[in-house]
């Protein structure tokens, strides 16, 4: 076996994928476009609705440059353009594509605007040109703007003039294909309180096609859908499909078809949706009122599955946070009382607490500590409880104040991280390692490989994940108790952890992997740590991962020691948690060394002060 060679930092290998920088071809979004398409139809074709399923048959029956037109407008962040504004050579005629596009509804070509909308159009020289255009600026008649330094104004304050020159040519701005609605006039609606006025937002409209000629995206809504079905959400875009192309990500092969993919009926895919829909426009918690809130969680989807569940707990935890903020408890409470994960039990003891209902407090600590789901849960609450039993004399005992083995390290500050210069230290003694969680991370990754990958019922919405979309979830080992439970079986029996690292290193270099960070990872260092650490400590490790993967993939020591002579009791490394002048130790990191201490795995704390020597670099 080779030496492995000792770095100042974790252990850097280039990743074997492809970064050849080869040009895609011209029309590569259309391609990948038409990927996440067909792959939608085939995997969801019996949820899909009828105008879904047109939408797709319209858009493949376009022209080439239609296609690629529409194509380009729906993936921009906005769904307004100025026709002269837009520059795709590949495309060629942009007026002959857009009245194609027009002919099939996909968009619309000249519609009314509400007056913002129309202003944002403009840049700020053609708005004040514009503006000193304007009749009514131009007489100079005593109602009219009377301005000198247009180009002095900041550009809100243009579009606050050119809006006073236009005239509306209706009141009502209607949801449908006369005018264009976007996210504000969402938002306005679901804080009108009435659900039933979605259609009506009294918004004056105007017409700039004498100015400019615009068109706006249609048909959006149904592109969601099949978004929605090939990402599982409506937040990610078409970059993962470049990303892939370009060979700067290398992803995992799974099978995705209607036998395990997440969605299973209508119902499930319109709640999704609606979740998504609702959730983009009150992105902004921090400034919706107690009537806000309660209106739009009113509007909320049941859940019909885990990945809605989470989400849903998600946001309503938000919303009981905004609630807390303005001193609404009761109806704080209730929207915690509604999600079944963390940290809705804690919040609630923190709101008694703020209350000064101690005896409250202490109680409901009590009783989610005789139920927790996760050392993070318990770690908090038991110091809630801690704070609480001190407030009101109590007897209680913090099972979670641990205090690990310190060691201190006075060393003349080389002007590297603490971490390495604490790595150099403890070269004397033998190999040493800057890995932090990658590593242990790592091996674990690579020996539950098939585990994280298997083909399990709602796991994967498309070709382009780093892991199952229920990774850092309870639900990941609950559904895959038996393969677990076989994969600990196989790792038990002589030579068979490193038989499957080694396989899945070599096999899989390169892959994401949502344990493995392979700018990390070399064959050395795995061999030595395999060689060195004892299956048994690999394997209770490995169970701790599985219990909260989300929590327990951080918070390992820096630095890992493998000593060149054992020590009296045999130990064969050592793991060190290094700490600068005035750091602490995290919640996440005593979690994992009161976790050593249970399984007599040797670990310790070393405190770095620096001498008042100065290192000969900086003489």
């Amino acid at each position: 076996m080779k030496q492995a060679v000792q770095s100042d930092k974790p252990q850097r290998m280039q990743s074997n994928a492809v970064q050849n920088n080869q040009e895609l071809p011209v029309d590569y979004y259309l391609i990948n476009f038409q990927q996440l398409i067909h792959f939608v139809l085939e995997a969801y074709d019996d949820l899909l609705s009828a105008d879904e399923k047109s939408f797709a048959g319209d858009f493949l029956a376009l022209s080439a440059p239609a296609r690629m037109l529409y194509v380009r407008l729906l993936c921009r962040k906005h769904n307004a353009f100025r026709l002269d504004k837009l520059q795709y050579s590949e495309i060629g005629n942009l007026n002959d594509a857009s009245a194609e596009l027009e002919s099939a509804g996909f968009v619309i070509l000249n519609p009314l605007f509400s007056v913002d909308q129309a202003s944002r159009l403009f840049t700020k020289p053609e708005l004040i040109q514009h503006i000193q255009s304007h009749a009514e600026f131009s007489r100079g008649s005593p109602e009219s703007p009377r301005i000198s330094g247009l180009k002095q104004l900041k550009r809100d304050e243009l579009e606050n003039i050119w809006q006073s020159m236009q005239s509306p040519v209706t009141d009502v701005l209607k949801k449908s294909e006369s005018g264009v609605r976007d996210q504000a006039l969402d938002q306005a609606w679901l804080r009108s309180i009435d659900p039933q006025q979605e259609n009506l937002c009294g918004t004056a409209l105007v017409d700039i096609s004498k100015i400019a000629t615009t068109v706006v995206v249609n048909r959006s809504e149904h592109f969601d859908v099949f978004r929605l079905c090939f990402f599982g959400n409506l937040y990610q875009d078409m970059t993962d499909f470049v990303l892939r192309d370009l060979g700067l990500m290398r992803y995992e092969s799974y099978v995705i078809d209607q036998n395990n993919r997440p969605f299973e009926t209508r119902k499930q895919l319109i709640a999704h949706l609606d979740y998504f829909r609702i959730s983009a426009v009150v992105s902004g918690v921090n400034e919706l009122t107690t009537n806000d809130i309660l209106v739009v969680e009113a509007l909320l989807p049941e859940s019909t599955d885990n990945h809605l569940e989470r989400r849903l707990d998600r946001l309503r935890i938000a919303f009981a946070r905004q609630l807390e903020r303005l001193d609404e408890f009761e109806h704080a409470e209730k929207l915690y009382n509604k999600c079944t994960r963390a940290p809705a039990r804690e919040r609630r003891v923190r709101m008694l607490m703020k209350q000064e209902q101690w005896q409250s407090a202490f109680a409901l600590c009590q009783d989610v500590l005789n139920c927790v789901v996760s050392d993070e849960e318990a770690q908090i609450l038991s110091g809630l409880a801690a704070r609480i039993a001190r407030k009101c004399d109590i007897p209680f005992a913090d099972p979670w104040a641990y205090k690990p083995p310190l060691e201190h390290a006075k060393l003349i500050n080389a002007g590297d991280s603490v971490e390495q210069q604490a790595a150099e230290h403890y070269r004397q003694c033998g190999s040493c390692f800057y890995t932090e969680n990658t590593l242990i991370d790592g091996v674990f990754g690579l020996a539950f490989w098939d585990v994280i990958f298997a083909p399990v019922r709602g796991a994967f919405f498309n070709p382009f994940q780093v892991g199952p979309a229920d990774f850092h979830q309870l639900e990941f080992s609950l559904l895959r108790r038996d393969l677990i439970d076989e994969k600990f079986h196989q790792l038990e029996q002589p030579g068979e952890l490193k038989r499957q690292v080694d396989l899945f290193f070599q096999q899989k270099q390169g892959i994401v992997n949502p344990m493995v960070n392979w700018r990390y990872l070399s064959e050395e260092l795995l061999q030595l740590a395999i060689d060195r650490i004892p299956v048994v400590d690999w394997l209770a490790i490995f169970r701790r991962f599985l219990l909260d993967t989300r929590s327990n993939r951080s918070g390992l020591p820096d630095l890992i020691v493998f000593p060149d002579k054992p020590s009296m009791d045999g130990c064969r490394y050592r793991l060190v948690e290094v700490k600068g002048p005035g750091d602490s130790l995290q919640k996440n990191q005593i979690r994992w060394m009161r976790f050593f201490a249970e399984q007599g795995i040797d670990h310790a704390v070393c405190h770095v002060s620096w001498s008042d020597e100065k290192s000969p670099d900086h003489e």
